[in-house]
């Protein structure tokens, strides 16, 4: 196998979590040994004859291949951090999820040889290979003021992937998950956040106290930059973009997506797949702002250029043709949306899988289209589906899962068929309530759904 070959491989195999809390039982670790000290002093010389990945070794024998699969999960970490207490993280996290199979790199990376991998591995390897895992777990302790070794990772991870990495690691924090040495303690902690501020707020004062690190992190990498124009400083730059972008401070995020897009294009070229990426970036953050004439011919700039350079099933290419066709959807124009949409959901299914994030969101676009169009025939059992797999990967109180629910809500409500459509809207309420507030605009629509398919079906109800 050559080098190349060793490098596209690593990212093929992952281990059980399950396999990981086990065997790391059977050593004799002590609470402080770091993940650097467990790879130096146990896995190298657990691989030092094969000369293989601990996973790739895992597969020589019967016994132990089953332990090994294709990771759904990224874990971001710093080696320095304590490795007893990242397992401990994770198998806090994935408590619903007993065979969750995960890319940890020390493991599933080739100790003996990752040093003379190329640089292009670590960039175009590692930002594919995070998006196909679909998700991305990042231990940070403390996150309020963690190490260096961790923010350095931190920033890597994102740099790698930003969209997903960043933002989905701010947005899943559940303080009514916290945990305490002592059970009598933690009640009465849970209690008194009852009895004040309740859990939704506090989390929401968390996030905005994690975000403003972040953002803080990443405003002072890219003022403190001294080469203007190379990779460094448009990665920060971009990622600082993001931020803004993600928080809705639009104004802050333009000029840095322009930007971004005006120093790519001189350093990469036109076509290169940096440069197709500022470029999608700006033209969502156009769409967002409702300025479609400048978001479209974007849109299919973008998309012409990835087919050429990446191909017609590469994810940032299926991202493209996604993003053109909710457009073209959004403005009413449902003749240029549906081949795109229906050609996006195809090649996702295969590419990625039926249960992939992205195909799930295809499913769901694809079956609003047939709505707008009022072919329920062919809408619903799309919508049926999107919202089976949705509650089975995401959960029944995850966000997505809420917007099937009222999606196929909708539809029951578009064939009259109120009797079907209330017990949905009903729990999509309840859910929301409890996940994001009475306040959350999706609280809100929810209600408003759940007020007009009570006055269709019995016009004398009133909302409790």
């Amino acid at each position: 196998m050559n080098q190349s070959q060793e490098e596209s491989e690593s990212w093929k195999y992952g281990i059980k979590l399950q396999f990981l809390l086990d065997w790391s039982k059977q050593q004799s670790f002590t609470p402080t040994i770091t993940t650097r000290e467990v790879c130096e002093n146990f896995i190298k010389p657990a691989t030092q004859a094969t000369q293989l990945s601990y996973c790739e070794q895992l597969l020589l024998s019967a016994d132990t291949a089953e332990f090994v699969g294709f990771p759904t999960a990224f874990i971001s970490h710093a080696w320095d951090d304590h490795f007893p207490e990242v397992l401990e993280a994770l198998y806090s996290y994935f408590t619903a999820e007993p065979d969750v199979v995960i890319w940890f790199d020390i493991f599933c990376n080739n100790q003996h040889k990752t040093a003379s991998f190329q640089f292009g591995w670590w960039c175009d390897g590692f930002k594919n290979a995070i998006h196909s895992f679909g998700r991305t777990v990042m231990v940070l302790a403390p996150w309020n003021d963690p190490s260096p070794a961790s923010i350095e990772q931190f920033i890597a991870d994102v740099d790698a992937d930003p969209g997903s990495v960043l933002y989905k690691m701010l947005a899943t924090i559940d303080t009514s998950k916290s945990e305490c040495y002592k059970e009598d303690d933690k009640q009465r902690i849970h209690d008194a956040i009852r009895r004040t501020v309740g859990f939704n707020e506090l989390n929401k004062e968390i996030f905005q106290v994690m975000r403003g690190w972040v953002t803080s992190k990443y405003e002072e990498r890219y003022k403190t930059i001294e080469a203007p124009g190379d990779h460094a400083t448009l990665s920060a730059m971009n990622n600082l973009a993001i931020l803004y972008d993600n928080q809705g401070e639009y104004e802050k995020a333009l000029p840095l997506y322009e930007e971004c897009l005006r120093q790519n294009t001189v350093t990469f070229g036109q076509q290169h797949p940096v440069t197709l990426h500022s470029m999608n970036n700006l033209a969502c953050l156009y769409d967002d702002q409702g300025q479609f004439t400048k978001a479209l011919p974007l849109y299919k700039k973008c998309f012409r250029m990835r087919k050429d350079v990446l191909g017609d099933s590469h994810p940032d290419t299926l991202h493209s043709m996604n993003n053109l066709a909710c457009l073209f959807l959004s403005k009413g124009k449902l003749g240029k949306a549906l081949p795109l949409h229906e050609e996006c959901l195809s090649i996702r299914k295969v590419v990625l899988g039926e249960k992939h994030l992205d195909t799930l969101s295809s499913m769901n676009n694809l079956s609003r289209l047939y709505y707008e169009q009022g072919d329920y025939e062919k809408a619903l059992p799309l919508c049926k589906e999107s919202l089976r797999l949705r509650k089975t990967i995401l959960g029944e109180n995850h966000a997505d899962t809420l917007t099937s629910m009222n999606n196929l809500g909708i539809l029951y409500m578009g064939q009259g068929e109120y009797e079907k459509a209330l017990p949905l809207y009903e729990e999509c309420l309840r859910q929301s309530i409890v996940e994001f507030g009475e306040n959350h605009p999706g609280t809100l629509a929810f209600m408003k759904n759940l007020e007009n398919c009570q006055k269709l079906s019995c016009p004398s109800t009133v909302t409790s």
